[in-house]
């Protein structure tokens, strides 16, 4: 419980700082969602007591699931000098997703904000291939 109450903390800071409500939180959650102009939602999610995540759904109706654009976002996913490097994947559901894992303790507001940028940006960028 101590892990999700730090969770808890770091999240509503984390949404605060880039501009969001503060949401109300059950004593047991562990994911929260935020939407982006409609075209997809980024969820910030606890994985246990180590790693939280920022997972980025792409809206389904969005994208235009060709071999060329699985290629090109295979091609993203490449090592790359970057602080952060979103992973592109499809989940369990096909549904078109880019993650990043970061540890629950240590992790910076500045660390936070430029992770969450990474994730905006590969997801504005796949976007740009609907």
């Amino acid at each position: 419980m101590h892990d999700l109450k730090s969770f808890h903390r770091l999240m509503t800071e984390f949404l605060e700082q880039i501009g969001f409500e503060t949401p109300v939180l059950s004593a047991t959650q562990e994911v929260m969602s935020i939407e982006i102009e409609a075209r997809f939602t980024v969820h910030l999610c606890l994985i246990d007591q180590i790693y939280w995540s920022l997972v980025a759904e792409i809206m389904p109706t969005d994208i235009n699931r060709d071999a060329e654009n699985y290629s090109l976002w295979l091609q993203n996913n490449q090592v790359s000098t970057n602080e952060y490097q979103p992973v592109i994947a499809l989940d369990s559901s096909n549904q078109l997703i880019c993650w990043l894992r970061l540890p629950l303790h240590g992790c910076t507001q500045p660390q936070m904000i430029a992770a969450f940028d990474a994730i905006l940006n590969t997801a504005y960028q796949l976007l740009k291939y609907e």
